[in-house]
Formats: structure tokens, sequence, C-alpha cells
């Protein structure tokens, strides 16, 4: 009589053991390389635009010069501060600029 109560006890431990574990959620690595995109600019801006993505990317003069030219992605594979920098940048010479 004394080894049923054990034996029941016992039981839902083995049962429990089991069971699966939880599968963890998976998440999503954070994003760590962006890309600025250049949307539109005012007539007068485009030199300074050219200094500003210089002054982050260190491109040529002609590089900047054609990328400021034709638009959409000025720059890849930017850390997020310097991609927020040069967003900001932008923005304040008049330009419409985003990251993506």
């Amino acid at each position: 009589v004394a080894a049923a109560p054990v034996a029941a006890v016992a039981a839902p431990a083995a049962a429990a053991a089991d069971a699966p574990a939880p599968e963890p959620e998976k998440k999503k690595p954070a994003k760590t390389a962006f890309d600025v995109n250049l949307e539109s600019y005012p007539d007068g801006a485009k030199i300074k635009l050219i200094k500003d993505l210089r002054g982050v990317t260190n491109d040529s003069i002609k590089e900047a010069k054609e990328l400021i030219e034709k638009k959409g992605v000025v720059a890849k594979n930017l850390g997020k501060a310097d991609a927020e920098k040069l967003v900001e940048l932008f923005k304040a010479n008049g330009a419409t600029a985003s990251l993506q």
C-alpha cells in the first residue's frame, strides 16, 4: 500500500519530462545595414547634397555627383547612425530622403 502513492507521484513527473519543451519564439535579427533613398531635392541644393554625401560615405566627387543627379538609392549598407545622419542632412537642405 505504501508503494502506490510513490508510483502515483512519479507518474506526473515522468509525463512532464516526456512532453516536448515549448520552442522559443524566433526573432528577426535587428537590421544593421541601411540604404538611403533620395527622392527629390530643390534646384539650388545639389552641391550641398554632394558635400553631405561625401562627408558620410567618403565617395569621390564624381561618384557623389552621379548618385545625387540620378536620385534613388545614393548610399548602401550604412550603419544606422550614419544613415540617419545623412537623411537628416538631406532634409535640412530641403531634399526628400528616406531609409530603406
